[in-house]
């Protein structure tokens, strides 16, 4: 079944203090609210059901929010979104893509033919392959994906199913994004095995 959570995470933002953090520094903050999008500002914060409150700090320029997620919230909401992603075509080569990788800290990168996704690949796929072998031979071409209007819990509990560590986003039959497990862990999704 789908595992019910409630999690709180924290995020950072940026402000530029008005005195010591008040009210309208907030206001006027930049928040990271998601992966992969612009930083909404504090006011649009204080308009969210999810916000649960904010404090100064931890540097002197900064703001920390504390916001609440649920296994009812919407993949959309906590994918990271497809500007934000690392993408190469069918032919790149096994060892650019892997330093392509490491250069941008990722772990799984997605191959796109003509804007379609076609495959998902991750950095032991790339640690195992001849450098010069195209990423098509080593992908997984076999790849399950999620609609962006599906739920957190739903794709908790597909990952689960799968046993797999992360879902394409798509929209429609063209991809969004991607969600991991660590995107849920941070959310407040137990680890795997937690009960």
């Amino acid at each position: 079944g789908v595992r019910r959570f409630c999690g709180v995470r924290e995020v950072r933002g940026e402000i530029n203090p008005v005195g010591d953090a008040d009210h309208e520094s907030f206001r006027l903050a930049r928040v990271d609210c998601q992966l992969g999008v612009d930083p909404f500002d504090g006011e649009a914060c204080l308009a969210c059901p999810r916000l649960l409150g904010w404090r100064a700090g931890p540097g002197p320029a900064e703001v920390t929010v504390r916001c609440r997620w649920a296994h009812t919230d919407r993949v959309g909401s906590r994918m990271t979104a497809i500007r934000a992603l690392v993408t190469v075509g069918p032919e790149a080569r096994a060892g650019s893509v892997a330093r392509l990788a490491e250069l941008e800290g990722v772990h799984r990168i997605l191959v796109l033919e003509r804007g379609r996704l076609i495959g998902v690949v991750c950095g032991c796929d790339l640690d195992a392959a001849d450098p010069d072998e195209p990423v098509c031979d080593v992908m997984a071409s076999e790849v399950f994906a999620i609609d962006q209007g599906a739920s957190l819990g739903e794709a908790a509990a597909a990952m689960s199913a799968l046993d797999i560590g992360c879902l394409p986003v798509l929209r429609g039959s063209w991809l969004a994004g991607i969600l991991t497990r660590g995107d849920l862990e941070r959310v407040g999704l137990p680890a795997a095995g937690d009960e």
